[in-house]
């Protein structure tokens, strides 16, 4: 009976973790009224948001407007950007909102992708879904797995990303793999570093979010070949184990553009993140 409460505890508490994991964007509306100057200022408290826009097969969509609201009507613009050449646009948008990308000038057939500076809980109706805060979920999940101490599997929601016309709200994000089934999202590379025996896997998380604003930054790897060396220009980084399969570096410090590198003992394995620190 205790391992029963126990575990209707933890799944509650992962229901409650897992609450608006969807979709957090809205590419209804093809065509979209530019807005006025001056209309799209940002409110004191904001963070920035990474969108990076490519299509199904992986190439970046540049110059691509995108046009973000607070409603479904798409009423309330809050912000918008335009993509660069790697299909990338940083827009600051107030903290703590629940958003609705709408693409305005995109060929048919394309990926949206989010991100944000800072993790924040997700209300219990929302469909916003920045990759981090996905990541953080699941980190927590598995902690909570490894804590309980009681589950004889694990069973996760979704493979891929995917979509379905009778779903009201389109596209759903809460996969390990994105959209087009070829990229792959950190929670995966989380997973595979703990349970594939046979891939080994060195992973440096939040590669997405690459404009930051605090020259002190904290970066993540998810390693099965050990405990990874992180570099950043030639020096290298102290990192310490977070969990299993999980390293964490707290203290890298970065001025300008920085590219991270890990590696493990025998230097057979390696990934890089570059970042870019924007006051």
């Amino acid at each position: 009976m205790k391992r029963i409460l126990a575990l209707t505890c933890v799944l509650a508490m992962l229901l409650s973790m897992l609450a608006g994991c969807g979709d957090p964007t809205d590419t209804t509306g093809s065509q979209t009224t530019a807005p006025q100057p001056g209309t799209t200022a940002p409110k004191a408290d904001t963070v920035n948001y990474t969108v990076t826009l490519k299509s199904v097969t992986g190439i970046a969509l540049s110059n691509v407007t995108l046009y973000v609201y607070t409603d479904k009507a798409l009423t309330d613009l809050q912000n918008y950007g335009v993509t660069n050449d790697d299909g990338i646009a940083v827009i600051a948008l107030p903290a703590g909102g629940d958003y609705h990308i709408v693409v305005s000038n995109a060929p048919e057939g394309y990926v949206v992708r989010t991100d944000t500076e800072r993790v924040e809980r997700a209300s219990r109706d929302t469909r916003h879904l920045p990759e981090r805060r996905q990541t953080n979920m699941h980190e927590r999940y598995i902690e909570q797995i490894d804590e309980a101490g009681i589950f004889w599997g694990v069973w996760l929601d979704n493979m891929f990303d995917y979509a379905s016309a009778r779903r009201a709200y389109g596209m759903n994000y809460a996969g390990l793999v994105e959209y087009n089934h070829a990229d792959k999202k950190d929670a995966y590379y989380l997973y595979r570093a703990r349970w594939n025996g046979a891939a080994p896997t060195l992973h440096i998380a939040d590669k997405g979010w690459r404009d930051r604003r605090d020259t002190l930054q904290t970066v993540d790897v998810y390693s099965s070949v050990g405990e990874p060396v992180m570099l950043v220009d030639g020096d290298t980084i102290p990192v310490r184990r977070v969990g299993e399969a999980h390293y964490r570096a707290d203290s890298v410090v970065v001025h300008g553009t920085k590219t991270i590198r890990a590696t493990d003992v025998s230097g057979r394995y390696n990934d890089s993140a570059t970042i870019r620190v924007v006051k």
